[in-house]
C-alpha cells in the first residue's frame, strides 16, 4: 500500500477485502477539511486512471469531497 501526505490532503492506494481471495483495489484521496466521501465504481472497459474518471475525481477534490 502506498501512502503520501500532501499539503492538500491524504492519498492512499487501498484494497477492500471482499472474500478470502478477492479484493477491490482503488485510490482514496481525501482533501484537507473534507467532511464527505463519495465512492464510485467503474464498469467493464472503464478504469480509475481514464481521463474522464480522473477529471471527475479532480472536480470532487476541488469541492473538498474525498473520493
Amino acid at each position: 500500500m502506498r501512502e503520501s501526505y500532501k499539503r492538500e490532503g491524504v492519498y492512499k492506494e487501498i484494497q477492500i477485502p471482499i472474500s478470502a481471495n478477492i479484493a477491490l483495489e482503488g485510490e482514496l484521496n481525501i482533501p484537507m477539511n473534507s467532511n464527505r466521501i463519495i465512492i464510485f465504481s467503474h464498469g467493464s472497459g472503464s478504469s480509475r486512471k481514464s481521463l474522464r474518471n480522473q477529471m471527475v475525481a479532480t472536480r470532487l477534490h476541488q469541492q473538498k469531497i474525498g473520493n
